[in-house]
């Protein structure tokens, strides 16, 4: 529920969820001001039977743990290593353990890093620092790093 000076609003977090025959609740997406509305006044809201058994129905979803179903987050996307950074590291034996023990998300980064050079002067010197940095265990944003 939300006040305001001159209205209020009521809305059901598991609206979805609920039976609307009466037609009362606004449709998802477009509750700005509720699941009800503006209420201005007492006139505003439904009759009380109908206020009464979406409270109901609304505690019932809450006491079974009903909720809306997502769906699950797919896993980390594997990484792609260019040919150049794999060439690099099966000579660099200290970097590819480095970058073999890094979680996807650090791998990515040097990998867009480098990916995102537009020259290939700039690709070169990426290539080095990364090679640099993994062969002492950095991540690519290490300065940033909490100690």
């Amino acid at each position: 529920m939300a006040a305001f000076q001159r209205h209020c609003a009521f809305t059901f977090r598991k609206a979805r969820l609920l039976a609307d025959p009466d037609r009362v609740l606004a449709p998802t997406g477009a509750a700005a001001m509720g699941n009800l509305g503006r209420i201005a006044s007492l006139e505003d809201l439904p009759r009380q039977r109908v206020m009464v058994r979406y409270v109901r129905e609304a505690a019932r979803l809450n006491e079974e743990g009903a909720g809306p179903s997502r769906p699950k987050p797919a896993g980390a996307k594997p990484v792609a290593v260019p040919p150049d950074l794999a060439a690099a590291l099966a000579q660099n034996t200290k970097a590819r353990a480095a970058f073999e023990r890094f979680p996807p998300s650090h791998k990515r980064e040097y990998i867009e890093w480098i990916t995102e050079a537009k020259k290939p002067e700039t690709r070169a010197k990426r290539l080095a620092t990364t090679l640099e940095w993994l062969a002492q265990g950095k991540s690519r944003n290490w300065k940033y790093e909490r100690k």
